[in-house]
């Protein structure tokens, strides 16, 4: 683990401890898939949108056919939380032990998914940095 992933451990946790916290209550609710659609960059960011699937599809390895969930609306469970609510807190805190406080001079969009079964979370979506330009020698001048 190098210095800055020792760091954002230290300040913002391990995203395995709050996936543990999370599961129990997605059991609960009896969800086979959430779905936290997230973005942000420079100084803000975070969870938008969460979706809870009842059902899920999957091929012969055993892995979610995601894509198919787009189009079956009819699994989905009704989710109303907020803020400060405990499923969605949860998936803010994983998405900070990546992006921390969101600060910095970067985009990054997506879908957090998690899938309860096979106690598994991951994130699929993109990330744009803005590199820092050397200006150093853009003015050269001797007189």
């Amino acid at each position: 683990m190098n210095n800055h992933d020792a760091w954002m451990r230290d300040h913002y946790g391990s995203p395995a401890d709050y996936l543990e916290q999370l599961l129990p209550l997605l059991e609960a609710s009896r969800v086979a898939i959430l779905a936290a659609d997230y973005s942000g960059g420079n100084d803000e960011g975070g969870v938008h949108q969460i979706t809870l699937y009842a059902t899920v599809e999957r091929d012969e390895n055993g892995e979610p056919q995601l894509g198919r969930l787009l189009h079956d609306q009819t699994n989905l469970i009704p989710y109303s939380g907020g803020w400060e609510d405990p499923v969605w807190e949860r998936c803010n805190q994983i998405l900070s032990t990546k992006y921390g406080s969101w600060a910095g001079d970067y985009s990054a969009w997506g879908v957090l998914y998690i899938d309860v079964e096979k106690r598994r979370c991951w994130m699929d979506g993109s990330e744009t940095v803005e590199q820092p330009v050397d200006i150093d020698d853009a003015i050269d001048i001797t007189l």
